[in-house]
């Protein structure tokens, strides 16, 4: 070792660790001057992607960067969030860093410590020298060093220790990794022998020394996990017996398959891989290298579909003339190499193959004289996917190790019988039953797990490929025949019978269709292939027993083949508006299905409970919308038509109407009576005959035809012939089935007729009743009328869960005819209900429940009721006799709800009974802390509350509360049971509304009582006078209802917010007008200065507390946000005010949902504070920030950029505009207002004030009437140019992407494009329009773009004449 050699090295540690290191820390102060080196400063730095190991973690942590080496130096600039956004905007500064990385890193591998060759030091000192010079080192003081004087390298020894030090911690992690892998191939031995779920086949086979050789190639394929690897495949021509072997291979999601086989096409893997499912070929890209030399980079990157596979034919295609000359390696490697490597270029793209997952090549056998074509491809697929972690897994390749030099290789030799086996059971392909659910590419199909398929099965039912499971016979296929027809025959008359329809029926087509059914699933099907951005449901609105299950099972079956359908029955499940948990694991499940078949599912919500249906699919929405999950919910709900309470709800985006009646429509009428001719027939048949109709005949179950008002007489007439026929016993359980159908809405289980019928049943022998012995009081003539609900299936003799009589219609006349023979009311009917032994049966308690207490919602209605429809009726005859049938049902129950809800009842009839609703309130307290589950508490006590908010309000308005300290009592005792009621953090509004409502009374009492109805008086006397205990109630009760407004924003489980949001604003509203009527001269006008002034006087630090500041500036802009008069009527001076607010709380307190106000108000402001578009622009850049799914932003953002351009800024402003139109057509697409106008583009004004609103359009406007025509096209033609600014521009006719041509407005000023409205008015656009011609127009906007209106081919306006 020479003396120069010694000073090489030494030079190279001074210049990295010396002046090398000070650049990098002083960089790192230039870009974080507020570094102090203390660890506080390292727990709040941004570290982004930076990865540590353990004793860089160590050094980070105390924050000293003179203690960090050079490895932790450049992680940190290269890698942390708060340097690589500096680091990237200074040229050369992130090059710079990876290349000192690398040559640090090939510096720790230098064979010598202590010498280093002239040649390296040639090679390493003019790199770094370079490098440190971009980061900002001296160059003076690198250029002295070069010379290696004694001198300069005194003191060099520290640095070299700094790299011994640096090398030792790099040895140490590299000896670890090897401890680790070492024990790594002991647990994958260990583990491979312990996978039985790949073992394969024969026991022969297991002794065999290919047995190990496929548990290794599963590892080193990671079972062919696509969602953690990405798989490329390189094929060569296979021999005809192999082909079979090897074509399981096409389950796995290949990336790239590289096919070195020229009659591929024709007989080898690819023929294989597309001839058994034609739609395999729609998910391939194919390439030749012929057709890639006529591709440019640009062209060829867009032919590239990450989705597809990548099929290149490597050596061409047999078929192909010009890739013949491509059969001799010689041709092949001059002409087509350079173009294989531009597509392997393109591929390597982040777009393509994520850089984030480990590519695995599998190369399959290779023949001698293909292996030159292998080597080269291969060595320009490493070249290119440098950045990826590339492995290459070889199968019965014996020389393929020295095709590249490549080191992490595998080969293994697997017998091509042991490699099909093996195949087959890792990717699922083999001949045992799968659950296959489709997937978002057409014809792609994913496999359950049994395990995943029992999760999901737990709260849906799956629709899975072959649901309608029919039966099967492997030995006998004659006889499997006949068992599927006598299956279908068995669920065809089960369906007859008015049983809901089963898979089998919907396969064998055993319903009659209906014109709602093809509509319901176009609008279904259209949303699902636009793709759906958030959760959407659509509701089909239906009276009960019009058939609206089987429409919309009908809807999923014809669906379930290409997108992922479920169903879900509320009926099956003990849920509530307060049970959140099934709400929640039904959104697990959903998301699961949603992850699994990468496309968004198909749920179906439906059963009898309308309220828990509507409950449950809005809480599914906001949990699903939450988690940024997407499902279309189908729901089924019972209501009139004439309601519209769904259009209100924000997730419903269409709501379909089943028809009451059948006869409403020619075509289902038609349809139905030729598919059920027969029994038709065979009903006017028996009941001209005289005969009791009986089997299958008994189709007036069939809820289709209780919809035929032809057959309503026909089906009295069987029900009365039935009845006549049934004893005593009979009719009282047709009764009690009727009772329960009616009121409860559920079928009648068979244990309640057991237990409320058993003494009824005569044994021959001393043997008590059993579970199946009721079946002996059901005769003939009651199972006409009676039903079971789900039969058993076919050879199995379980007796049914439960009775009913499916229609609605059979109950209530049955009711009807129990009231007239019987002589009973249904006070009678439910005091003999309470007197049956079934109130211990806790399988019972739901369905009491129902009865009691959940059932709320009529027949044909949405809107729930204040109790259940069996009380709300008892309660209309005689609220006093209820109340003590409550009290009873309370009583047998015995559980702390029926209490609760009996309590409520009490204080709500009329006369209230406070005492008792009371006394039973502390029963329901008293049951619930002797129960073992303490769940429900909060309940009650919010239910205590009510109970005593209903005696303080009939107290207030009865003149009983005399002074402030009765009314202090009482109000005290209301709120302390309000609070009991409350949790935290907090999640239920109820409580804290009912806190309002207190406040709200008291306020109102104090007002009558204390100050003459004055309002001023009357905060003076709140905010000053009054009881310490009155004298905050104004700013809390304005607190509790932010608390409410924030409750329903971020809690996703409630199950009507958008009604907790109304009855927040109501009361919010409420406490505002108490302060609001201001007394005023008789006969003076009242001025919009007047409610400013009144605003600005409630609204003060003097009638509030220091903390609700905040509260005063929103209380103050909802104040004048809800004013009687309209905020377009104030004058300027208020506009002002009324903006300064706006701005506070939007722009200073970033209360963004503000922000739509301001913008409207900006608009209507002059003068001086007149916004500018650049002011308005920036306030939506704001809100968008924040926005999140809302269009508005964007749609603001649009209109004022078209305003720019209208200006003549189309440069500036013209991509903005390009990409706020896009994305306010984005998150529009599901908007029920997407093609209304909204705002216009105005005559005069600056700014911000130059769009006008549809409303200030149109205000005054005598001579616009939408009805008349002519006066609308004069309208838009002429007189709209007094207010409307006209703009120029040229007829263009467009092709959409699906080859149609339409005409469109493009504008003068800039290539921008309007739509032809409808006020265009000037004849029909296909005929009168000539492409390039000159029109006039006034512009409107909505939510898809701007649109031209009143079109003229001559200018209206003088100024456009030249």
């Amino acid at each position: 070792m020479s003396d120069r050699e010694s000073k090489n090295i030494l030079c190279i540690y001074k210049l990295i660790y010396g002046v090398g290191l000070r650049t990098l820390r002083k960089l790192f102060m230039d870009i974080n001057p507020n570094w102090s080196n203390q660890p506080s400063d390292a727990a709040t730095f941004d570290k982004g992607k930076m990865k540590l190991s353990k004793d860089e973690q160590v050094s980070f942590n105390k924050g000293n960067i003179k203690e960090w080496d050079f490895s932790l130096m450049t992680t940190a600039l290269l890698y942390s969030q708060s340097c690589v956004v500096e680091i990237v905007q200074r040229p050369g500064h992130e090059t710079a860093l990876k290349e000192l990385k690398k040559c640090r890193n090939k510096l720790l591998g230098h064979p010598s410590t202590d010498a280093m060759s002239d040649a390296d030091f040639s090679y390493y000192w003019p790199l770094l020298s370079k490098h440190f010079i971009t980061l900002g080192a001296d160059p003076k003081v690198i250029s002295e060093m070069e010379f290696r004087r004694a001198t300069d390298l005194i003191g060099a020894d520290y640095y070299m220790n700094l790299f011994l030090s640096e090398r030792d911690s790099h040895l140490r992690c590299e000896q670890k990794l090897d401890d680790i892998s070492e024990k790594l191939d002991v647990v994958i031995a260990n583990q491979a022998r312990l996978r039985n779920q790949k073992t394969i086949i024969s026991q022969g086979d297991e002794s065999s020394p290919e047995w190990d050789e496929w548990l290794r190639f599963c590892c080193a394929v990671d079972d062919f996990d696509s969602q953690k690897n990405q798989y490329i495949l390189a094929i060569d021509t296979v021999p005809n017996a192999e082909i079979k072997c090897y074509s399981n291979l096409k389950s796995v999601a290949w990336k790239m398959i590289l096919d070195f086989d020229l009659m591929s096409e024709e007989e080898g893997f690819y023929h294989e891989f597309t001839s058994k499912e034609e739609q395999m070929s729609n998910l391939v890209s194919m390439f030749t290298p012929a057709e890639l030399k006529q591709s440019t980079m640009r062209s060829l990157v867009g032919q590239i579909d990450p989705r597809k596979t990548q099929w290149l034919f490597v050596k061409g295609r047999a078929g192909d003339d010009d890739d013949r000359k491509c059969e001799e390696f010689s041709n092949w490697e001059a002409t087509a190499v350079k173009d294989i490597n531009s597509l392997l270029r393109c591929c390597s793209d982040p777009d393509t193959f994520d850089e984030l997952k480990p590519v695995i090549c599998l190369i399959l056998p290779f023949t001698q004289c293909s292996q030159p074509f292998l080597q080269v491809t291969m060595s320009r697929l490493i070249e290119n996917f440098n950045k990826h972690k590339l492995t290459f897994v070889s199968v019965n390749n014996e020389s393929l190790p020295d095709l590249c030099d490549y080191s992490s290789i595998q080969a293994f030799h697997l017998c091509p019988r042991i490699l099909d086996l093996g195949l087959r059971e890792i990717l699922g392909t083999s001949t045992d039953q799968k659950l296959r659910m489709p997937t978002s590419h057409a014809g792609v199909t994913v496999h359950l797990s049994r395990r995943q398929y029992l999760y999901i099965k737990e709260y849906l039912e799956v629709l899975y490929l072959g649901c309608e499971d029919l039966p099967e016979d492997a030995i006998n296929p004659s006889e499997s025949l006949e068992q599927v027809e006598r299956h279908l025959e068995e669920q065809r008359k089960s369906f007859l019978s008015g049983n809901e329809i089963s898979f089998a029926s919907l396969y064998d087509n055993h319903d009659a269709r209906r014109q709602l059914e093809r509509d319901i699933q176009v609008h279904v099907q259209r949303l699902l292939d636009q793709g759906l951005f958030r959760p959407i449901t659509v509701e089909i609105r239906h009276s009960p027993g019009t058939g609206a299950t089987t429409i919309a099972r009908r809807v999923l079956w014809n669906l379930h083949s290409a997108y992922p359908c479920l169903i879900t029955d509320v009926d099956s499940h003990r849920s509530s508006d307060e049970d959140n948990d099934f709400a929640s694991k039904l959104s697990e499940r959903i998301s699961s299905i949603e992850e699994i078949c990468n496309t968004p599912p198909l749920i179906l919500i439906d059963g009898k409970k309308s309220g828990s249906i509507e409950g449950l699919s809005n809480k599914l929405s906001r949990i699903l919308q939450s988690k940024g999950k997407r499902a279309l919910l189908l729901r089924c709900i019972r209501g009139m038509k004439e309601s519209k309470k769904a259009q209100e709800s924000s997730h419903v985006h269409k709501v379909f109407h089943v028809n009451v009646k059948l006869e409403e429509s020619v075509t289902d009428l038609h349809e139905f009576k030729s598919k059920y001719k027969e029994y038709l027939d065979s009903v006017d048949k028996s009941l001209n005959g005289g005969l009791i109709l009986s089997g299958l005949c008994r189709v007036f179950h069939f809820p289709l035809l209780a919809m035929m008002q032809v057959f309503r007489p026909k089906l009295e007439k069987i029900i009365e012939d039935t009845l006549n026929e049934l004893g005593g016993i009979q009719q009282e359980i047709a009764a009690v089935v009727a009772f329960l159908q009616k009121y409860a809405n559920l079928p009648t289980p068979a244990i309640l007729l057991h237990e409320a019928f058993k003494q009824f049943i005569r044994l021959a022998d001393e043997n008590t009743a059993t579970y199946d012995d009721i079946k002996q009081l059901f005769s003939d003539y009651l199972m006409n009328l009676m039903i079971p609900t789900k039969p058993t299936p076919s050879g199995k003799e379980n007796p049914p869960e439960s009775y009913t009589f499916q229609h609605p219609l059979v109950a209530d006349l049955i009711l009807k005819r129990v009231y007239q023979e019987q002589k009973r009311d249904l006070f009678q009917i439910v005091e003999r209900f309470l007197q049956f032994p079934i109130y211990q049966q806790e399988t019972l308690l739901p369905l009491l429940n129902e009865l009691f207490i959940y059932n709320k919602v009529r027949q044909g209605q949405t809107e729930k009721l204040k109790f259940s429809i069996l009380f709300e009726e008892l309660k209309s005859t005689d609220s006093d006799r209820a109340a003590d049938i409550f009290c009873k049902a309370a009583e047998q129950i015995n559980q702390p709800v029926m209490y609760a809800n009996a309590a409520r009842f009490c204080a709500r009839k009329d006369p209230p009974s406070f005492p008792k609703a009371k006394e039973l309130i502390q029963r329901a307290l008293k049951v619930h802390d002797c129960a073992a589950s303490k769940a429900g508490y909060k309940n009650l006590c919010h239910t205590k509350g009510v109970v005593l908010y209903f005696e303080l309000k009939h107290k207030i308005n009865s003149g009983e509360v005399h002074n402030l300290e009765q009314l202090e009592e009482m109000a005290s005792k209301v709120l302390e049971a309000h609070r009991e009621a409350r949790n935290f953090p907090p999640t239920y509004p109820h409580p804290l509304i009912g806190e309002v409502e207190v406040w709200l009374e008291c306020i109102t009492w104090i007002m009558r009582n204390m100050c003459e109805n004055d309002t001023q008086e009357t905060l003076r006397f709140v905010t000053t006078l009054s009881p310490p205990f009155f004298r905050t109630c104004l700013s809390d009760s304005f607190h509790l209802l932010d608390v409410v407004d924030g409750i329903v924003q971020s809690v996703s489980q409630l199950a009507d917010p958008e009604e907790t949001k109304r009855l927040s604003n109501n009361l919010r509203l409420s406490l505002m007008k108490t302060f609001r009527s201001i007394s005023h001269l008789p006969g003076r006008p009242k001025a919009d200065e007047d409610i400013v002034q009144a605003c600005k006087a409630i609204c003060t630090t003097k009638n509030f507390r220091e903390s609700s500041k905040l509260e005063l500036k929103r209380l103050q802009v909802h104040f004048l946000l809800t004013h009687t008069e309209a905020v377009h009527n104030f004058k300027q001076e208020n506009l002002e005010y009324l903006l300064k607010l706006l701005e506070e709380l939007v722009l200073k307190e970033n209360e963004y949902s503000l922000a739509h106000h301001l913008i409207k108000v900006c608009m209507l402001v002059k003068g001086t504070r007149c916004y500018t578009l650049q002011h308005g622009l920036s306030v939506c850049d704001k809100w968008l920030s924040v926005a999140g799914h809302d269009c508005l932003p964007s749609f603001y953002q649009m209109v004022i950029c078209f305003l720019q351009i209208l200006d003549g800024n189309t440069l500036d402003f013209m991509p903005k505009y390009i990409q706020a139109l896009q994305k306010c057509r984005e998150k529009s697409q599901n908007h029920l207002k997407k093609f209304y106008a909204t705002l216009y583009v105005g005559k005069e004004g600056h700014g911000m004030s130059r769009f006008i609103s549809r409303n200030a359009l149109l205000r005054g406007e005598t001579n616009y009437s939408p009805d008349n025509f002519q006066k609308v096209s004069k309208f838009w033609q002429v007189e709209s140019r007094t207010k409307l600014k006209e703009c120029k521009g040229r007829i263009r006719e467009k092709e959409s992407s699906r080859g149609k041509s339409h005409f469109c407005i493009e504008l003068v000023q800039g290539n921008l494009e309007l739509y032809v409205g409808k006020n265009a008015d000037i004849g029909k656009v296909q005929m009168d329009f000539t492409p390039g011609a000159l029109v006039y127009f006034v512009v409107s906007f909505n939510l898809q773009g701007p649109v031209a209106n009143g079109i003229t081919f001559s200018p209206q306006d003088s100024l456009n004449e030249y």
